[in-house]
């Protein structure tokens, strides 16, 4: 079973590992829109400079057992990886 890990940079909220893709989605979602607030100097320029800094990775992960480890996809940046 797919597990999704969530760990909010640009919104409110607690890491989490959730199973529910769907909320997956929408936290992903949310993230995607706030970043880009931040990254239009909405947040000011110390949010605009940690939003180019942090970017998008790790926030929204979906996860699953492989091998010895994790395989990893990330849901805002497409990037796939393992994680031992």
């Amino acid at each position: 079973m797919n597990t999704y890990r969530l760990a909010p940079r640009y919104t409110p909220g607690s890491p989490a590992t959730v199973t529910d893709s769907d909320l997956a989605r929408l936290v992903a979602k949310e993230e995607r829109a706030a970043y880009e607030h931040a990254l239009a100097g909405r947040r000011g320029p110390r949010g605009r400079e940690l939003a180019e800094i942090e970017g998008l990775s790790g926030i929204v992960e979906e996860v699953w057992p492989y091998r010895q480890g994790w395989q990893v996809r990330d849901l805002l940046t497409g990037e796939r990886f393992y994680r031992p």
